[in-house]
């Protein structure tokens, strides 16, 4: 198998740590919030079927596609919610043993749906296997795609990578020593200002316009609850990336390498 193996330093950032609550979970708010969860995907089921059924009218398609959008976009907002209510951090997730490399392209083409950007993927054929609780995984790329259709006004070009790397010295990377398998997200939008970037996990921080800021800390809690690392490049005016480090798993016994 082929790997990569790192050796310099990567940027330092901020602890991004998630807020925590001291209050009990309120049943009734995950009642309603799973109830809405619900609605939504139904309101998604039938759009695709009203949509399958549309004779291909330029119009109507185009206003499904719309509908589907918001629908896709409010349920990422409520599994932010039940995320952060539950009891204000994430609970410890059931993890499978599963290859990235057809997670990822799902997930690409699930989220670009409707927009304009394209995506180039690049995933190292033999990926190493790695534990992981698929939806969680799925929201927080879905959220890196996102983020970089947006930086680019929903045009351009994304490039998810993925590949194998090996981290050998623990006291430059933020990380145990051993096998990972490498996710990349990049954008080529207008990039973040030097002063954001120890902010942009940290909960509620935003330069949207319209967004609760808890996108990027969700995915940041959610990485670390998989004993990974996810850190961030940027250079204003050339665009920005994302990096997702997640433990390897030996094929024969499902441990970490």
């Amino acid at each position: 198998m082929m790997s990569t193996k790192l050796s310099k330093a990567l940027p330092q950032l901020g602890s991004g740590s998630f807020i925590h609550s001291p209050d009990e979970p309120d049943a009734a708010v995950s009642r309603i919030a799973h109830d809405f969860k619900n609605i939504l995907t139904s309101i998604q089921l039938n759009v695709f079927l009203a949509r399958a059924h549309a004779n291909q009218e330029e119009d109507i398609s185009r206003i499904l596609t719309q509908i589907e959008k918001a629908a896709l976009r409010g349920r990422d907002v409520v599994q932010q919610f039940l995320i952060v209510s539950s009891q204000g951090a994430l609970k410890k997730a059931e993890k499978e043993i599963v290859s990235l490399s057809k997670l990822l392209k799902d997930t690409r083409e699930s989220t670009l749906n409707g927009l304009n950007s394209k995506c180039e993927c690049a995933i190292q054929d033999d990926l190493w296997l790695v534990s992981i609780n698929e939806t969680e995984i799925c929201a927080v790329i879905r959220n890196l795609i996102t983020n970089a259709a947006e930086a680019m006004d929903a045009s351009g070009t994304i490039k998810v990578g993925a590949e194998n790397v090996i981290v050998e010295r623990s006291d430059i990377f933020p990380m145990k020593r051993g096998k990972y398998v490498k996710i990349s997200v990049q954008d080529r939008g207008m990039g973040i200002m030097k002063e954001n970037l120890r902010k942009i996990f940290d909960p509620y921080f935003t330069t949207k316009k319209q967004g609760n800021g808890l996108g990027l800390a969700i995915s940041h809690a959610i990485i670390k609850d998989h004993d990974g690392y996810i850190d961030v490049e940027s250079e204003v005016g050339l665009g920005t990336t994302f990096h997702i480090y997640l433990p390897a798993l030996l094929e024969e016994r499902g441990v970490p390498l």
